[in-house]
């Protein structure tokens, strides 16, 4: 019984400083890399060129590490949507096996759609889905207005099938970051196509 309430405190301790505001940010950003990456024990850092965001802030890609070996790569993003219409910034991460393929997207603050809505987790489903498929009706879009209608705003039909509903922007946004991600992994690291 001892050893359960020890557990128990430890627990309730790691509850408490988790929720304390001054719980760094770091340090929250690698209990997400966690969830995806297990054994994750360090990472280091690689230069990446930001060529989506007007602000090139983006430039770090994390190489993680277990206690050994290579397990995978982490790409954390914040941007915008590219559209300067008053929408969120979209922050979110993207993780790459060791061989630099796609595995998973997440967002500690999360994604949102039109009218600030936040994303469902259906919604993260679905987004994995397009970054794996890569829609090429994407390669057209020359600036993130050209996906709905400049009157009504609503997303025009080319483009519906390959979007999160009501997030066309934050969709284009978050893949073309991917193939980015993806085209520097492949160049880089030399892993096949």
């Amino acid at each position: 019984m001892m050893g359960y309430n020890k557990l128990m405190l430890k627990y309730l301790f790691l509850f408490l400083f988790l929720s304390t505001s001054s719980f760094s940010k770091e340090v929250k950003q690698e209990l997400l890399y966690l969830k995806v990456f297990k054994n994750f024990k360090s990472f280091k850092e690689v230069k990446i060129k930001d060529g989506i965001s007007e602000f090139k802030t983006n430039k770090t890609l994390l190489e993680a590490f277990d206690d050994k070996k290579r397990i995978g790569f982490i790409r954390e993003v914040t941007t915008s949507t590219g559209c300067n219409d008053g929408c969120l910034p979209v922050i979110f991460t993207l993780f790459y096996n060791h061989k630099g393929e796609f595995l998973r997207l997440l967002s500690r603050e999360g994604l949102t759609k039109k009218d600030h809505e936040e994303f469902e987790d259906i919604d993260y489903i679905q987004l994995e889905s397009i970054l794996r498929k890569n829609p090429s009706v994407f390669k057209k879009v020359i600036h993130p207005t050209n996906m709905v209608d400049a009157i009504t705003r609503a997303t025009l039909k080319v483009f519906q099938p390959h979007i999160i509903a009501r997030a066309a922007y934050t969709t284009l946004r978050v893949n073309l970051y991917n193939q980015e991600t993806l085209q520097f992994l492949f160049k880089k690291y030399k892993f096949p196509k």
